[in-house]
């Protein structure tokens, strides 16, 4: 990782900010070496950065400088062509002119100069490595982290929507974050400022470029070609970072990942996460088997995150600015020692691009207009937190319909709105954000956010989706057998009609299930993921009370209902009750949490409280 802040037509006062600003960030960062640091002064530009120890971190280069230029980046990028080595700042130097034709990843790379001054950064394709930017006047911030961006642009106050739209999205929404002022860079960006103290902006990849009217069936020769670009990065990347980190459980796109690794004969270090009997761990563990594959399991427990809750909220809030619910506390944790090596993660988000998840039979039968469509993505997107206040709900639907007719005005037709609403909000912002977790010790590859895998799935009929085409017939063609291997749940039939007719047949199935889970959510018997969560919430609650409800006024509560908060952590409230709220409760923790800890460091301390 390599923690960066930089500053355009900043004064000599406020560089000396953002380095003691930095210089603060290690208590947040404990894995960085803060033998990096550096910082490059230049006559309109400055940057300064702490990043992963170079001997942890290599054959990664995260910054190069030069006579009069320098070059820095963060995140996981890659060149799947292989005609330069993008991990290597002087190499991004030296092909500067087209990093935006090949890039591939999750990334922010960034130029100054200092003869002519200029300053050029140039973000992802799709823009999920978060980059935060800030301005003021002719002055203007870019960071990687918004709690560094907020020290040293002084940014002292709550973005009070942005906290609403988090608790009813479970992402801050547009490109908004949890402070006021400072916002999210879109995607495909490349800005560059000059002379001026405006930076000329373009879009190098528009999304537009998916918005596809006239689809094209999904089949063998779109499976192998596909399968070809996939396994490009994957390959690069194996070269220079083997083995890499690569998830096998019971679901569709942990075992396309599986299936490009070994279609590649890339060295791999399988894993799936859980206790022996999860069904991922299960599932997981039988493909190693099968395929001879080396697997380990990795898990943490409740009890294990409940003796250090608190220093798990500081890590988490800090390093992910308030984004990640903690709910998914321990996937941000990790080694507390140095490391040896920076390891590759490999990341399955957004395969759903290929497959029915944003879909109905019925939305897709129906052939909805306008309304029809954009209700749809409000029934599937707003979480309909119930400690909303009225004006904070209506806040959260108003804004999920202005993303859905203005995603319409540039050209996606209502069907694939569902999906177009996911890749600039969902993806690009609750994905970018889980990203992010363990950034620290490990860099992330998404190899479904690509440009190849995301211009496949728009091209894609929707009925096609249904039938999980795409990765059915990517499988078959990297291995029939991992295709066939039972998973959490069996494909769909092949044809549409087949389709309807096992939907039809299984209807009172699935209404049985939904009543089983209602069930088990109030069974303290049930094992797994959710019921550690439950059994979490409920040896934290007494606790999350003294803190929030005890220790005077939150600029949440503008936005959400203390009263009903209170009631819900309540011992008026059962606990099978409670368990309802699970996900929403979490939600408006993690956001109290934040919020107390950006105070103390927006007071000037160290660090916050959590």
């Amino acid at each position: 990782m390599n923690l960066f802040v930089i500053g355009w037509g900043c004064r000599p006062e406020e560089r000396s900010r953002a380095l003691d600003a930095l210089r603060a960030m290690q208590e947040t960062y404990p894995l960085l070496d803060p033998g990096t640091m550096g910082f490059w002064n230049g006559t309109r530009g400055f940057a300064a950065w702490m990043h992963s120890n170079e001997d942890v971190a290599g054959p990664r280069r995260y910054v190069h400088r030069s006579a009069g230029k320098l070059v820095l980046y963060d995140g996981m990028v890659v060149n799947p062509s292989g005609t330069f080595v993008a991990h290597d700042a002087e190499a991004l130097a030296a092909h500067r002119a087209t990093l935006s034709d090949v890039l591939e990843g999750s990334f922010l790379v960034a130029c100054i100069t200092d003869a002519p001054p200029t300053l050029e950064i140039i973000n992802d394709p799709l823009g999920v490595h978060p980059t935060f930017v800030h301005q003021d006047g002719g002055t203007w911030w870019v960071s990687n982290s918004v709690r560094l961006l907020s020290r040293a642009a002084g940014l002292t106050s709550i973005d009070v929507e942005g906290m609403a739209k988090l608790v009813g999205l479970h992402w801050p929404g547009g490109d908004r974050t949890l402070v006021r002022g400072a916002s999210v860079l879109p995607a495909a960006q490349r800005w560059r400022w000059t002379d001026g103290s405006v930076p000329e902006r373009s879009t190098y990849w528009p999304w537009t470029e998916l918005a596809v009217p006239h689809k094209r069936s999904f089949g063998g020769p779109e499976a192998r070609e596909l399968a070809v670009a996939m396994g490009a990065p994957l390959a690069a990347l194996s070269d220079a970072f083997a083995p890499l980190q690569c998830p096998i459980t019971g679901g569709r796109d942990s075992r396309v990942l599986t299936g490009l690794m070994m279609s590649g004969s890339l060295q791999g270090d399988f894993f799936s996460a859980g206790e022996p009997d999860d069904p991922d761990v299960v599932y997981g563990t039988a493909i190693a088997e099968r395929f001879g594959l080396p697997h380990r399991r990795s898990s943490r427990s409740a009890a294990e995150l409940a003796a250090e809750w608190d220093g798990v909220v500081q890590r988490v809030v800090r390093k992910l600015d308030g984004m990640v619910t903690l709910m998914h506390a321990s996937n941000a944790l990790g080694p507390t020692q140095p490391l040896e090596r920076l390891p590759v993660h490999l990341y399955g988000v957004a395969g759903e691009f290929g497959r029915g998840t944003w879909l109905t039979e019925g939305f897709v039968l129906r052939r909805p207009n306008v309304a029809q469509a954009i209700e749809f993505v409000r029934r599937t997107f707003d979480r309909g937190s119930t400690f909303l206040r009225p004006e904070a709900r209506a806040l959260v639907r108003a804004h999920i319909e202005e993303s859905c007719r203005a995603l319409l005005d540039q050209g996606f037709e209502p069907i694939d709105l569902p999906y177009a609403f996911s890749l600039t909000e969902y993806s690009r912002r609750w994905g970018g954000s889980q990203a992010r977790q363990g950034s620290e010790h490990r860099d992330v590859f998404m190899p479904f956010v690509t440009r190849a895998y995301m211009s496949a799935a728009f091209a894609t009929p929707a009925t096609e989706r249904l039938l999980e085409r795409v990765p059915y017939l990517l499988l078959e063609h990297l291995s029939s057998e991992l295709r066939a291997m039972p998973g959490q749940k069996p494909w769909p039939p092949r044809s549409l009609a087949g389709l309807l007719a096992a939907s039809a047949t299984s209807a009172p199935r699935r209404l049985a299930e939904r009543v089983v889970r209602r069930v088990s959510r109030r069974s303290p018997a049930r094992i797994g993921r959710s019921r550690d969560r439950q059994v979490l919430l409920e040896d934290l609650r007494t606790r999350w009370r003294e803190r929030y409800l005890d220790r005077g006024e939150a600029d949440l509560w503008q936005v959400v209902d203390r009263e009903r908060f209170e009631f819900v952590t309540s011992d008026r409230m059962a606990p099978a009750e409670r368990s309802r709220h699970l996900v929403n409760l979490y939600q408006v923790v993690t956001a109290l949490a934040y919020e107390e800890d950006f105070r103390g460091w927006a007071a000037g301390g160290p660090a916050g409280r959590a």
